[in-house]
C-alpha cells in the first residue's frame, strides 16, 4: 500500500508540475510521509511463512484448462454463426498459447524426472547409489511378508588405494565400471546392485 500510495503522489506531482498548479504545503505533502509510515510498519511485521512460489499438481491446470476449453467452444460456435475476426483470432492464439503451455510442462515434466534418477544414480558407473540402496532398503522391508527374508551383500575391493595411487585416478574409476559391469551381469532380475562408496 506504500508502494502504490508513493507511486499516486508521484504521478499527481508529475502532473501538477506540468500543468504548472503544484503548491507547496498542500495536502499534496502528506501521502508521502504516510507511504514511508507504511513501509516502516510493513518493515516491523513479523514474515508470513513461506508458501510454494507456484502451484504444485493438478491446480494448476485448472486456470489454462478453463481458458481453452473456453476458447474450442468460442472456435466451435463460430462454426455455426458469424463472429467478429478479432473474437476468432484471439480464440486461435488461447488454443494456440495451451499447446505451447503443455510442452512446456512436458518438458518440464521430464527434466523432473531425469533430476530425480539422477540423485539416484551414481554418476561414474550408472548404478544406484546410497540415496538408491536406503530407498529400495525400505520398500523391501515394508514389502517382506512373514518367513520371507532378505540379504544384503557388501563387497569391498581390497587395495584400491593402491590402484588409484600407482596408476592414476582414470584406471581407478575404469576399474570400478568394470567390476560394476561384471557384477551386473550375474545378477537376478529381484536383486538391485549399488555403489556406496
Amino acid at each position: 500500500m506504500g508502494f502504490v500510495l508513493f507511486i499516486g503522489a508521484d504521478t499527481l506531482y508529475g502532473i501538477r508540475v506540468a500543468n504548472e498548479t503544484y503548491a507547496a504545503g498542500t495536502m499534496m505533502d502528506p501521502p508521502w510521509a504516510i507511504a514511508a509510515l507504511l513501509w516502516a510498519a510493513a518493515a516491523l511485521r513479523a514474515p508470513r511463512p513461506a508458501r510454494p512460489s507456484r502451484p504444485y499438481g493438478w491446480s494448476m491446470l485448472v486456470v489454462p484448462s478453463a481458458f481453452v476449453l473456453s476458447a474450442l467452444g468460442l472456435l466451435v460456435v463460430g462454426t455455426r454463426h458469424p463472429l467478429p475476426i478479432s473474437s476468432v483470432v484471439l480464440a486461435s492464439l488461447t488454443v494456440l498459447a495451451g499447446l505451447v503451455r503443455a510442452g512446456i510442462t512436458f518438458h518440464d515434466v521430464q527434466s523432473l524426472a531425469h533430476s530425480r534418477e539422477q540423485a539416484r544414480t551414481d554418476e561414474l558407473t550408472g548404478l544406484g547409489n546410497r540415496r538408491r540402496f536406503h530407498e529400495l532398503a525400505e520398500a523391501r522391508l515394508a514389502a517382506l511378508k512373514d518367513g520371507e527374508r532378505l540379504a544384503v551383500l557388501l563387497l569391498d575391493l581390497d587395495r584400491f588405494k593402491e590402484v588409484n595411487d600407482a596408476l592414476g585416478h582414470s584406471v581407478g574409476d575404469r576399474l570400478l565400471v568394470q567390476v560394476g559391469e561384471r557384477l551386473a551381469a550375474q545378477l537376478r532380475a529381484c536383486d538391485v546392485l549399488v555403489r556406496l562408496g
